[in-house]
């Protein structure tokens, strides 16, 4: 079996996400090239960090890549690589958080649900595979519980069909 490796946002969601307040500390973000990069566990390898003063809030592990100011020079930051003396620095746009992160902040902060469906289909030699569609669900006071995502059809993967849903929801429900 391959490895199972966590499927993250695209560069155009986070800066959605951005947008709409999203404030949960991760460990990715997106540079300025839209490059996706990640942190090394700050407690475990602190001697490799050379960082602003505005990331000495940072804590376990993880940092609001958020709430940097993006016009000034608070969202740089730089990363010595471990085996050299080189350092790269980063422009920081916005987290890269994983897709149930941002399920779940749906969820917690809006009250709305995303789930994906699996269907099966046949190809036109008979042969069964699959498709995925999206249900889209958001509390809304006296109206109850409402249904979106009706035109959210006929996905080829789960992580397809999860990131037109965020998009969705974030471009048309927030």
């Amino acid at each position: 079996m391959e490895n199972i490796t966590p499927d993250y946002v695209d560069f155009e969601i986070g800066m959605l996400l951005k947008n709409k307040s999203f404030n949960i500390p991760i460990k990715t973000f997106y540079d300025k090239s839209k490059r996706m990069c990640s942190l090394i566990p700050y407690d475990k390898y602190e001697h490799l960090y050379n960082y602003s003063n505005r990331l000495s809030s940072y804590f376990d592990g993880e940092y609001n890549w958020n709430i940097l100011d993006i016009n000034g020079e608070d969202n740089i930051i730089c990363l010595k690589d471990a085996f050299s003396d080189a350092t790269d620095s980063y422009e920081v746009m916005c987290s890269a958080p994983e897709i149930p992160q941002v399920v779940k902040w749906l969820y917690l902060k809006h009250n709305i649900w995303i789930t994906i469906n699996p269907k099966r289909e046949r190809d036109e030699l008979g042969k069964n595979y699959m498709q995925f569609d999206v249900d889209i669900w958001r509390l809304e006071g006296e109206k109850g519980l409402v249904y979106y995502g009706a035109e959210l059809l006929q996905f080829k993967t789960p992580e397809q069909a999860y990131l037109e849903a965020i998009k969705y929801t974030l471009t048309k429900l927030i």
